[in-house]
């Protein structure tokens, strides 16, 4: 491996990179290579993240190196990294600390490598603010960025918003899982309290308008569900079941405060009724001093005891236990971030043995989060299979026995079954839709507080087979969506569709026009999505044939789509100020043009442009040389205008249109001249008309010897006749002589040898 040869040479210090790490960061030294000062990773909790920090901070040791974290137990936990590798000349910050700075203050910071630790937090609103003002402050300071969980759940995706689209290296934990760099989980998902949705249910089928039949076919399948019940929870059984580890180190997170302290003592006591005998618990939600004191001592507990830490979120990110048996879910949650987060505690590549996550939520919600993973899992396992003809998958050939909701999902579904035949619920809710319906024009119900209940309704009728054709009826005939997820995607790609044709170019993610922005995003997350599956073929057919049907010249090639871009602000840019130069740090509308034009003009400069671009480029003619060069041929253009509007150029009157002229000719082209630039006719008349002692360069032809001569001034040739031809005496006779052949006042040859002409542009190549 490439990657590997290099550490091996020393390219790369001592840092301990792993596999999977090796090749990340070769990919981050290659980005910041080519010219990109904005690089993030987004690798699966416990893969090795902070490795990566330390090791291109060790890269960058003479740098002032900037580090925000999350918490002070990150901080704490990468300083021994970092003194570990002996890294020099860094500063942590705290992103609590550091939102407190003034914008003036976040502006005089002075680092060449700024790194944001767990970078989806900062597009909230107070983080997201502070961090736009510090990577706005420094656009030449190198920024990079690690997460687990990049895409929040609105859809947003934070490395398009901090980061310019630039992800070095992507690893879920569904990859990670089956490429085996962290251990297979062992997933049991169960419902401990069932009693109140159970008697919920009863009161809707006794107050439903069914008939006594169907009522009583309900009450049968009530009993029938408690049935199951009885199987799929018992604390105490399941702990005894999947619980192998007597002796192992377990997580509980909790809700809150409140419900950590509440069930506390019935989670111990279903450790001791499922024969966990001797149980160590240990708490972690008040001070800082004392959580610190509680975490260290379940550390360090080496017993032969069972050890329970309880925490509300501190353990949700960032920190890294070794060797965790397992995590017992108690707060529930509809966040897919916060869920990663947990269960990563015990999934880590340090971690020797195969953990068991316990999802004890009684929320029918987290079963999806579960069901959803080992789907995930099982893509990646096929994919890796398909990538490596040596993988091995003897560890993954029973894969659903680590994903154990089997009862817990045929309760769920019996729930909605018998919901969805309820009448009088059924006409209710039916007439709440199709008020929504009228009001809006669509039934895309959103999962707000105050339609909550009908979009629960609503996706019961999505699954509920037992359905009858009168009611799908009803349903089609006011707008129904059936497939929420190919009705939002098409809804966008016609957004997007619209948006190209109006502005001309495919929106931007991170815009300061919001609609453009979430666009953009979109478009991002799409072209991402297609560029990891590789193939068209990888990539959901039914999105393909969406957009192909609404858009079919969807560019799916973000560098050309950046070129358009460009391509469009800079003609834009043009067209309002007439200058065909970009300033290097130019912000225009938003954009970064400056930047952008550096990038382009270094890469045709180099050769490095591909021909159909440098093309294009040429075509649309866009300077990409030296500005110098550029102010040169201007002010040439400039002086002809001066020239023609009778301005006459001299120590009292040197601007023409704010350029100094006079100064120019003096100095510029007097340079270019002595340093032997020949001028064209039409410049040195130019020269002539705005300079009243301009001179033109003088020929001096020898008839006796036939030789001709050419220097730069009048006085340069009356020089040249008292040192070197030795006819003259006095210099400035000898300027007097040349000056009346050159007006006309006398034709006889000086000395009865010599004639004086003015030089045109053939001449000036033969000097003196």
């Amino acid at each position: 491996m490439i990657i590997g040869d290099k550490v091996r040479g020393g390219l790369y210090n001592m840092v301990d990179l792993k596999p999977h790490n090796l090749e990340a960061y070769g990919k981050i030294k290659e980005a910041l290579s080519n010219g990109k000062n904005r690089v993030a990773v987004s690798h699966a909790t416990g893969s090795g993240k902070s490795y990566l920090i330390a090791q291109l901070c060790e890269d960058h040791n003479e740098d002032r190196k900037l580090i925000l974290v999350p918490s002070k137990y990150i901080r704490e936990q990468m300083q021994k990294l970092f003194t570990k590798y002996k890294i020099q000349n860094y500063e942590f910050m705290v992103y609590q600390k550091f939102i407190k700075l003034s914008d003036d203050d976040i502006a005089s910071l002075d680092y060449k490598l700024i790194v944001l630790d767990e970078y989806h937090h900062n597009t909230s609103k107070v983080w997201g603010a502070k961090v736009k003002c510090l990577l706005e402050s420094h656009p030449e300071s190198n920024v990079f960025g690690t997460s687990a969980t990049p895409v929040r759940s609105d859809g947003v995706n934070t490395i398009d918003e901090l980061f310019e689209g630039s992800c070095a290296s992507e690893l879920s934990l569904s990859e990670a899982i089956a490429k085996k760099i962290v251990p297979i989980p062992t997933y049991v998902s169960a419902m401990y309290s069932l009693d109140d949705e159970l008697e919920r249910l009863r009161e809707k089928v006794k107050n439903a308008t069914n008939t006594k039949e169907e009522k009583a076919e309900f009450y049968e399948k009530i009993k029938a569900m408690r049935i199951q019940i009885d199987k799929a929870y018992g604390m105490p059984i399941i702990l005894n079941k999947y619980l192998k580890n007597k002796e192992g180190k377990y997580l509980v997170f909790c809700r809150n405060k409140a419900h950590l302290e509440d069930i506390k003592d019935t989670v111990i006591e279903w450790f001791k009724t499922a024969g966990f005998k001797d149980i160590n618990s240990y708490m972690v939600y008040s001070s800082y001093e004392q959580r610190n004191k509680e975490y260290v001592s379940f550390c360090n507990d080496k017993s032969h005891k069972l050890k329970l830490l309880f925490s509300v979120n501190m353990l949700n990110e960032g920190l890294h236990l070794s060797d965790i048996s397992g995590v017992l879910l108690l707060r529930p949650t509809n966040s897919n971030i916060v869920w990663h987060q947990q269960i990563g505690r015990c999934i880590e590549a340090n971690n020797t043995e195969n953990p068991v996550i316990i999802d004890a939520t009684n929320n029918f919600q987290s079963i999806k989060q579960g069901i959803a993973l080992l789907k995930a899992i099982k893509e990646a396992v096929t994919k890796e299979k398909g990538n490596n003809k040596d993988f091995d998958d003897k560890d993954f050939l029973e894969l659903d026995t680590f994903f154990l909701t089997g009862y817990v999902q045929e309760i769920q579904q019996m729930f909605a079954d018998i919901e969805g035949q309820l009448e009088g619920a059924w006409d209710q809710m039916f007439q709440e839709y199709l008020g929504f319906f009228k009001q809006y024009g669509h039934g895309d119900i959103p999962k707000t507080k105050e339609y909550k209940k009908l979009n629960n309704w609503c996706v019961h009728q999505r699954c509920n087979e037992l359905l009858n054709e009168y009611r799908k009826k009803l349903l089609n005939d006011n707008g129904f969506i059936w497939n929420i997820p190919r009705y939002r995607f098409e809804k966008q790609v016609i957004s997007v569709r619209e948006f190209v044709c109006e502005y001309g170019y495919y929106p931007k993610g991170g815009s300061q026009n919001r609609y453009e922005s979430n666009l953009g995003y979109f478009v991002s997350a799409e072209r991402t999505k297609m560029r990891r599956n590789n193939t068209e073929e990888s990539y959901p057919q039914w999105k393909l044939d969406i957009i192909n049907t609404v858009m079919p010249n969807f560019c799916w090639n973000p560098i050309e789509e950046s070129f358009n871009i460009f391509l469009y602000f800079y003609n834009d840019y043009y067209n309002n100020t007439s200058k065909n130069y970009v300033p290097k740090n130019l912000v225009y509308k938003g954009y970064r043009l400056g930047k952008q034009y550096s990038i382009l003009k270094n890469s045709y400069n180099n050769r490095n442009l591909p021909d159909d671009k440098r093309q294009r480029l040429i075509n649309e003619g866009i300077y990409l040389g030296d500005v110098k060069d550029l102010n040169y041929k201007r002010n040439w253009e400039l002086l002809e205008a001066c020239v023609n509007k009778g301005n006459i150029l001299n120590s009292c009157n040197k601007t023409f249109q704010g350029v100094d002229l006079y100064s120019w000719i003096r100095v510029t082209v007097r340079k270019h001249i002595d340093e032997g630039e020949i001028l064209s006719d039409k410049q040195m008349d130019l020269l002539q008309k705005a300079v009243r002692k301009w001179t033109r360069p003088i020929k001096i032809v020898d008839l006796i010897n036939h030789q001709e001569y050419v220097y730069l001034s009048i006085s340069k040739a009356a020089r040249a006749m008292c040192s070197e031809h030795h006819v003259a005496k006095r210099v400035k006779s000898c300027i007097t002589t040349i000056g009346n052949q050159l007006s006309g006042k006398t034709t006889k040859p000086y000395k009865g040898r010599f004639i004086f002409q003015y030089a045109d542009s053939t001449d000036q190549s033969k000097p003196a």
